[in-house]
């Protein structure tokens, strides 16, 4: 049987996603002022979700239509509705969005400058309240890389790649297996950081210490990995 509390929340998306689709629920374009969030909850506040997750929802449905001002002015009003013991979940939904959008080939390179940014202040905020989490600075290790690769190859960005990178490895304690996935993840984006500076015989110790099994089927860093290796072994055997 299914839980009851998932089955309840499924149906209060539903019918939000339902509710979306209804021309008077937003202005044309879409306001994020204080006034126009309230507006929003009071007109959806018969559907089963908490208000927080209906915020969420909408951040998320039209991230394509707002700016990342507005994504944030959202996320803002999310927080001063969650009590204190949430505000965890919302910064990680925050930052996950946030990667979502620097991933965006939509957003100029500005625009992506000035996500960056704002994850690394959702990040600094959310480790105020989770202080030396891993998962947290494996998410900047990563973002930095990216943006390193798709920015110009910044030197800045490299360099605070492997800072983040190597706080993983320092802030995780190993005693489950998601900090056991978190620290491949790391050892993954360092061994890119050094094939990045053409440190090919330190890059391909790194690559070949990575769990693959613990990459999740993830079929984008699995190939990555192969490609590094690859690349590793090509200049290693040029040189």
């Amino acid at each position: 049987m299914r839980d009851p509390h998932m089955l309840a929340l499924e149906r209060g998306l539903e019918n939000l996603s339902k509710r979306f689709q209804e021309s008077d629920l937003l202005p044309n374009p879409i306001s994020t002022t204080s006034e126009a969030l309230s507006e929003y909850l009071r007109k959806t506040d018969d559907i089963a979700l908490d208000k927080s997750s209906r915020l969420q929802s909408l951040a998320y449905k039209f991230c394509d239509q707002l700016s990342w001002k507005q994504v944030c002015e959202i996320y803002e009003r999310m927080l001063e509705e969650d009590p204190p013991d949430e505000h965890l979940g919302t910064f990680a939904t925050w930052t996950v969005l946030a990667e979502q959008l620097l991933s965006s080939t939509a957003r100029s390179d500005i625009e992506r400058e000035e996500i960056l940014h704002g994850l690394v202040s959702i990040t600094d905020r959310a480790l105020t309240e989770n202080p030396q989490c891993p998962a947290y600075a494996l998410l900047l290790g990563m973002s930095y890389f990216r943006q390193f690769v798709g920015a110009g190859r910044k030197e800045e960005y490299l360099k605070q790649a492997r800072i983040w990178l190597d706080r993983v490895i320092e802030w995780a304690d190993g005693e489950d297996d998601q900090d056991a996935q978190t620290c491949t993840y790391a050892v993954l984006y360092t061994a890119h950081c050094h094939a990045a500076l053409g440190e090919w015989a330190r890059a391909l110790r790194f690559y070949n210490a990575v769990q693959i099994p613990l990459l999740t089927n993830d079929e984008r860093e699995i190939a990555g990995l192969h490609e590094g290796i690859a690349l590793c072994e090509k200049a290693m055997a040029g040189s």
